[in-house]
């Protein structure tokens, strides 16, 4: 995995989690429904039962992969760390705005008094800094159970 997927999948981790549990919230609303039915006066399909198993299968399938989005999260969220500390300040601080808090370049370029086209010039090459660093280094990096999965590819 290189730095710069490391940076971009923190970038989007938030939007990744949040479908994660819109999907959820869904199911269970779906699971509400079919509960109602069931315990509903005069219920006779036998169907009901089986969809209601498949939802909460599907839950527990969802829960899985949030619990396991968020532990890559933690990882990425380490090693970007570990990265933005490799490079001269203001690169580290544009970066770190960027892909860790997720701010457009423009409210970047307004809280640091910058101007757009600094700040893009700033992004520009601290990514071309990140881009030539050794995959075996950004590697080292994270965590064992991360790099046997190589999630995100």
């Amino acid at each position: 995995m290189t730095a710069m997927q490391i940076m971009e999948r923190c970038r989007t981790a938030e939007a990744d989690r949040r479908a994660i549990k819109n999907r959820a919230a869904r199911y269970r609303e779906s699971a509400t429904r079919i509960t109602s039915v069931l315990g509903g006066v005069g219920s006779r399909s036998t169907s009901e039962p089986d969809k209601l198993a498949a939802l909460m299968s599907e839950l527990d399938e969802l829960d899985r992969a949030l619990n396991e989005r968020e532990r890559e999260y933690a990882a990425e969220l380490s090693a970007a760390t570990r990265l933005l500390d490799m490079l001269p300040e203001i690169e580290s601080q544009v970066l770190d705005a960027f892909y860790l808090k997720a701010q457009a370049l423009t409210a970047i370029a307004r809280s640091m008094s910058y101007s757009y086209g600094y700040i893009r010039t700033v992004k520009a090459t601290a990514c071309a800094h990140l881009e030539v660093l050794p995959e075996a280094l950004v590697s080292s990096l994270l965590p064992a159970w991360y790099r046997e999965r190589s999630p995100g590819r």
